[in-house]
């Protein structure tokens, strides 16, 4: 475990459902000293005094809904390729036979493809979460961007000094991470009081503290 309340290692099954966030005490901490860094113990001190709060989850990769959108792809290029296959009145119907078995024999793959790979990354995640391989960090969100519509950025925001960062503007890139933007009917807005728990750019969970 580090020095640092403010981003951690917890341990296996994560901390106890309604630990509550040093939010106020990491503002004045880094108005007085410069520093986010706070030491454990104030913040252990403080949370017996306050007690616990009340969370609620918001997201959960096991919760995460299977993309189908990226499927669109594969439907036209199957679609297509049948019609190049059985139309029988195209000019150079051989030629337009073996363009239609490769776009079909291209739908099928990809679609396999793309949605092992969904699949594997999000059970990989799954464990990740369920065996406390991962990391923590819990605070108000500051310096929130939401994802403009036109997509030319990311939405962002920083909780205690770690910035986060993801879009769902491009549908056929697909990810079991939360990826929900301001402009999706997001969750996250500015000011809110939230745990989240990650691995390397990858949010598994997000909790509400209230």
């Amino acid at each position: 475990m580090r020095g640092s309340c403010t981003v951690l290692r917890e341990p296996r099954g994560g901390t106890p459902r309604g630990y509550s966030p040093r939010t106020w005490l990491h503002s004045s901490w880094r108005v007085a000293f410069g520093s986010v860094e706070l030491p454990c113990w104030i913040g252990r001190l403080t949370d017996y005094w306050r007690g616990p709060m009340e969370s609620k989850i918001i997201f959960d990769v096991s919760a995460k809904a299977f993309p189908w959108q990226f499927l669109w792809a594969s439907v036209a290029s199957l679609v297509v390729g049948g019609l190049l296959v059985f139309l029988k009145n195209l000019k150079f119907r051989r030629f337009s036979q073996i363009v239609g078995y490769f776009m079909i024999g291209s739908a099928f793959i990809s679609a396999a493809y793309n949605s092992i790979n969904w699949h594997v990354a999000r059970s990989h995640q799954m464990k990740a979460l369920a065996s406390g391989d991962y990391q923590a960090v819990e605070g108000t969100v500051e310096n929130f961007r939401p994802r403009p519509n036109d997509g030319s950025s990311n939405e962002s925001f920083s909780i205690s000094g770690h910035t986060f960062s993801y879009s769902d503007y491009h549908d056929l890139e697909t990810t079991p991470c939360f990826n929900q933007s301001a402009p999706s009917k997001g969750p996250i807005h500015a000011g809110m009081a939230l745990r989240i728990k990650f691995v390397n750019d990858c949010i598994l969970q997000i909790e509400a503290m209230h």
